[in-house]
């Protein structure tokens, strides 16, 4: 568009790899439009943008409380993407598992943790790390690791 105060000016986007940069263009000298393209270039290339793990990539063992199996194993339910500026300091990421503190019975997709990346302890991205497979909760009686409240709860004394 065109005011006085302003100029020429283009507001617009761009998207290469699933990652999206967008340009806003004042006062433009020739063309607002001619102005976008190479700005949006630079910030391709000045900011790349890496893949830190990807989508389905195994996690490990995740506890779960009160299952037949202390813990389950976890997927990342989608790809996490860093970006940084490509000129200065080299980022210092730090990834992390942080459990959800999930309690049996879990089924597969459920989600169990959160795969964390920090830099300078800020949060930098993050996505939800999910169960493959189920865990049954364990019975009352296996729970309480007692032969002798298993003939309580199961109809013996109190029953």
């Amino acid at each position: 568009g065109y005011t006085r105060p302003a100029g020429h000016c283009f507001v617009g986007s761009a998207t290469r790899g699933g990652r999206r940069l967008i340009a806003v263009i004042l006062d433009a000298k020739v063309s607002a439009c001619q102005e976008t393209i190479p700005l949006l270039e630079w910030g391709f290339r000045r900011f790349p943008s890496r893949v830190a793990a990807a989508r389905d990539r195994a996690m490990g063992a995740i506890p779960v409380r009160g299952g037949k199996r202390a813990a389950v194993a976890g997927r990342l339910a989608r790809t996490v993407r860093l970006n940084w500026d490509a000129v200065g300091r080299a980022p210092d990421f730090r990834p992390t598992v942080e459990p959800l503190h999930v309690s049996a019975p879990v089924r597969p997709g459920d989600p169990v943790a959160r795969f964390v990346v920090r830099e300078a302890g800020k949060v930098v991205a993050d996505a939800e790390i999910v169960a493959t497979e189920a865990v049954e909760a364990r019975s009352v009686a296996a729970a309480a690791g007692n032969p002798w409240a298993l003939g309580l709860l199961g109809g013996g004394v109190l029953g």
